[in-house]
């Protein structure tokens, strides 16, 4: 049962051992010091020791020195917390290793009395979904008992970033296309703070990412040249008219370094596009502080003095040419703005001007740089 509380969270006892050894990198922890500040036993700590080796982690153990962890392969973890600078959002932190999608493990927390701010998260999803019914495609299930990492077929864990927000913002229903941009300009932040901080990427790879050509698409798809690398679904429980909860689905690809053959020519990732590992915890962590500022305007009311602007500048989907299909007919024209519901307004080719709601259609493409 959830509470009040905002430092609850649920993550595999595990990761409280695998943070106890990235606080002392390249030191041997006894098990003995490691059991008495986590309050568990000696045999429960090698049980985690044990269970981290199998997720990819390198740790050494030396009788009567301990454990010393010398290479981690990133997996999304406590570690994420500890990088928070938030009040409430991600203070409340449930991570699973395997879920049908983290949207619907949110909304279901919401009858359990989860808070405003809950973040869901999972290693990976075997039914995640895009907008418009699409499915989201992330690395396959690792087969039983094989490393996390360390198999080329089962790249799971930190391939992929995939959480929710769970919001309970009391507001109109009329609002949650404001929240779905929202959401878009907090990740596409949070992954330019990330590429621009040499320390975020993973110890391996540790060096000055190259920045590439980053920006939204109507109305929260983020590319990096042109290419995806990350989705945002936004999904409700509404009482008539108000909001009871909405779930804020985040997917970015980060690791991934291949895709299906219907996706390769307009998918990508932050491992291909700068060519370096990225740590997926800074990742969570820099959405995240991103995110609750910009939450915290929207409850504000100010949309559309402080948040609209900032979309508007990172906004790709502006000045272009576009296509998409509005009741059942295809409209060309140019997007020349997003207005203060959201709705992505386009000129015309025959004339005129239509305001197109992202619940209701889905740009197609831009007519003069691909589909």
């Amino acid at each position: 049962m959830y509470n009040d509380n905002l430092s609850c969270y649920t993550i595999p006892m595990k990761h409280d051992t695998l943070a106890f050894l990235q606080q002392n990198p390249g030191n041997f922890i006894s098990g003995t010091d490691i059991s008495r500040t986590l309050g568990v036993t000696r045999s429960a700590v090698w049980k985690d020791i044990k269970a981290l080796r199998q997720d990819g982690y390198s740790i050494e153990a030396v009788t009567n020195r301990g454990y010393c962890l010398t290479v981690g392969p990133g997996l999304l973890g406590s570690e994420a917390q500890r990088l928070l600078t938030t009040e409430r959002v991600g203070r409340c932190f449930t991570l699973t290793e395997s879920v049908d999608s983290t949207n619907r493990q949110a909304l279901r927390a919401v009858e359990t009395g989860a808070p405003d701010g809950a973040v869901f998260a999972a290693w990976e999803q075997t039914a995640g979904r895009g907008r418009m019914g699409r499915s989201w495609y992330s690395a396959p299930q690792c087969p039983p008992g094989s490393s996390a990492l360390t198999s080329e077929n089962c790249p799971r864990g930190s391939s992929s970033l995939m959480m929710s927000i769970l919001l309970r913002p009391r507001t109109s229903v009329a609002n949650a296309a404001q929240i779905t941009l929202v959401a878009g300009l907090a990740v596409f932040q949070g992954i330019e703070d990330v590429l621009a901080d040499p320390a975020h990427s993973d110890e391996a790879s540790r060096s000055v990412l190259a920045i590439p050509k980053t920006g939204v698409k109507w109305p929260n798809d983020i590319l990096i040249n042109g290419k995806k690398t990350a989705g945002i679904l936004t999904e409700l429980m509404a009482e008539i008219e108000l909001i009871k909860a909405i779930a804020v689905g985040i997917g970015i690809n980060v690791q991934l370094t291949s895709f299906p053959p219907e996706l390769a020519g307009s998918a990508t990732s932050l491992m291909l596009e700068t060519g370096k590992s990225v740590s997926v915890n800074a990742l969570a962590a820099a959405i995240l502080n991103r995110f609750e500022p910009l939450y915290n305007m929207f409850l504000e009311d100010r949309f559309a003095s402080d948040i609209l602007p900032q979309y508007r500048q990172h906004c790709v989907t502006l000045g272009q040419d576009v296509r998409t299909i509005h009741n059942n007919q295809e409209i060309r024209g140019r997007a020349v703005s997003v207005n203060s519901a959201g709705e992505l307004l386009v000129q015309l080719s025959t004339g005129g001007r239509v305001a197109l709601n992202s619940s209701e259609v889905s740009i197609r493409g831009f007519m003069n740089c691909g589909p």
